[in-house]
This record gives C-alpha cells, structure tokens and sequence, in this order.
C-alpha cells in the first residue's frame, strides 16, 4: 500500500524502496530528512553570527560573532547537531543555555539528537528534564523521529522519561505508525508495552 509521508515538512507519497518520491524523482527519505536539518541549521547559525571550531577529542566548540542572544541560544543546537558530545555537556553544566531552546522550524536539541541517534547526547539532554514532548512545525516530537528512524535505546529512553504515545503529528501519524511502517519491530513492541494505540487513525485512513 502507499502511506503518506511525514515529517518536516512536506507530505509527499513513499514509494516501496524505502524512498519517497517528489514529482519525477525518488530519493532515500533519510537523505530528504538530512538534507532539510542541515539546511535549517546552515541558515540559522548563518543569521546568528556563528562558526564551528573542532576542538580536540571530538568535543570541539563553537564560538560567534554576533553576540547577541539569539547566537547563544543556537550554540546547543549547533553542538547536538555535529554529535559535540563534550560541547553539549560543558554548555548543560554551565546552564546558560534554554535546554529546550526552539531552533529553525521548531527543531529542539532532544529532536535533533533523537533523530540522529545520539544515545549519550539523548541521555545528557534528559538527565537535564528536557521537555519530552515539544512538537516541531510537522508535529513530530523526539519520540516520532527516534521511532522513525530505528534507534531502539533511544525510544526506551523517552518512553521511561514518560514520552506521550498518542501526540500526532499534523498528517496524524503517532509513533507507532512510523516505527511501524518502515518495519521496526523492536520499537513496535517497545510502544505497544506502553499502550500504544492500534488503531489509531491518521488524516488518510490509515492505521499502524
């Protein structure tokens, strides 16, 4: 069958490689999804004044030009975005920053995190009371972007944080539907424990 995608930003159909197809052309949904953070976060620390510095280790750190309170409240974001792990943890001790600071479209650094795939950066944000259950501009919280793209431990993480299974996302797809629709059983198993509902519909008819 064909389901509509989901997803920051535009609904388009996914075809049965895994893809999604927009007009004439198909590409890998990972690949439409990373292409669209990046793009978001490029413009965003370019409208900010700031510049990544790799540091040694990995952590590396992020320094602005601008000064102004915008660019501070970017450099989490920025941090969780590049997998900074040592960057993130001196910002969060430091406390200077809104954890859960709303980046371009909505983005917050626990969806960011969440759907990259960064278990420790998840940890450390949440470990912080990161706010489970922000939505972005598509309605998708943590929760929906760690269960669309596959990454199990993360899901567990939020769901013992108490991560709300029912939230949709503006075309109404729960959790359930995306881990279920691209065929991860494990966090498919991991929500119906918490109650996931089945039959719950999306704008299209469809259920997980």
């Amino acid at each position: 069958r064909k389901r509509k995608g989901f997803a920051l930003g535009k609904i388009t159909n996914k075809n049965k490689s895994g893809g999604i197809k927009i007009g004439k052309y198909s590409i890998k949904f990972t690949d439409l999804v990373s292409s669209n953070i990046q793009k978001y976060d490029n413009e965003a620390l370019a409208e900010a004044g700031l510049q990544e510095k790799t540091g040694s280790g990995g952590g590396g750190t992020v320094s602005g030009g601008g000064g102004t309170d915008k660019a501070k409240s970017l450099k989490l974001y920025h941090a969780v975005f590049n997998d900074q792990i040592g960057t993130v943890r001196q910002i969060l001790e430091k406390g200077e920053e809104d954890i859960n600071e709303l980046g371009p479209d909505n983005y917050t650094p626990l969806m960011v995190a969440s759907w990259k795939g960064n278990i420790e950066i998840v940890r450390a944000l949440l470990n912080k009371n990161a706010k489970l259950n922000l939505q972005d501009k598509s309605g998708s919280t943590a929760l929906a972007y760690a269960s669309l793209q596959g990454h199990t431990k993360i899901v567990e993480a939020l769901l013992a944080k108490g991560a709300d299974l029912k939230i949709k996302q503006v075309n109404g797809s729960t959790a359930l539907a995306n881990s279920s629709f691209n065929g991860h059983t494990k966090i498919v198993e991991a929500l119906l424990s918490k109650g996931a509902d089945v039959n719950a519909k999306d704008n299209y008819g469809y259920t997980p």
